[in-house]
């Protein structure tokens, strides 16, 4: 075992090989909540980036590629598959 690190299971007095990694050292870094900005902080705000890219003039393979294609063409190479 790390010195520092214990080992405690998601679920107490469970027999389960299941466990959690806590760190009982100094915390190094404060970090403050995290919000987006207005206008995309859910996913249904996801459109609004799309019509952002379209008024600063993008053509639409670029916004294409930006929200996706490019994962699917990496998920098909890693999968093999032909993503035509």
């Amino acid at each position: 075992m790390l010195k520092g690190i214990k080992k405690e299971p998601l679920i107490p007095n469970d027999q389960s090989q299941i466990s959690v990694e806590r760190s009982t050292g100094p915390r190094l870094v404060e970090l403050s909540e995290i919000v987006n900005p207005e206008g995309i902080r859910t996913i249904g705000d996801f459109p609004n980036i799309t019509a952002a890219m379209e008024r600063a003039g993008w053509d639409e393979p670029r916004i294409r590629k930006i929200t996706g294609e490019n994962w699917l063409r990496v998920l098909a190479d890693a999968w093999g598959e032909d993503s035509s």
